[in-house]
């Protein structure tokens, strides 16, 4: 993933609008929001799994090549994460706060449905 890509789902998650509908009275509009980060989860994902793999594999090379296992968990890492626009790292953090707002997404609904109902 370029890191342009990623800063555009950071952005979804930390922009004003966003805010704005998170406290906002609109479902339909929580909803939408709920339902873009679900897709961007889903892409964040695919692409943690592409370089989990990358790593795995370097990890293999390295240790097939005579490196230890020490060495080698950290050398593919590093080598990975040196060619990638974004960090494993990154993209686990990504993930984790994306499906941390997906939560916060339904529970506003939650809210917003039995305040009605109430």
């Amino acid at each position: 993933m370029e890191i342009k890509e990623y800063n555009t789902y950071f952005e979804l998650m930390y922009s004003k609008d966003t805010t704005a509908v998170i406290n906002g009275e609109s479902k339909d509009a929580i909803s939408k929001l709920r339902n873009k980060i679900a897709m961007t989860y889903a892409r964040v994902g695919q692409e943690l799994a592409i370089i989990k793999n990358d790593i795995d594999k370097e990890f293999q090379k390295l240790t097939e090549s005579g490196s230890t296992a020490t060495a080698a968990v950290r050398l593919s890492e590093t080598n990975i994460n040196a060619k990638a626009g974004v960090s494993r790292r990154d993209l686990q953090y990504m993930r984790e706060a994306l499906l941390n707002f997906s939560n916060s997404c339904s529970s506003r609904l939650n809210v917003l449905i039995n305040e009605k109902e109430g």
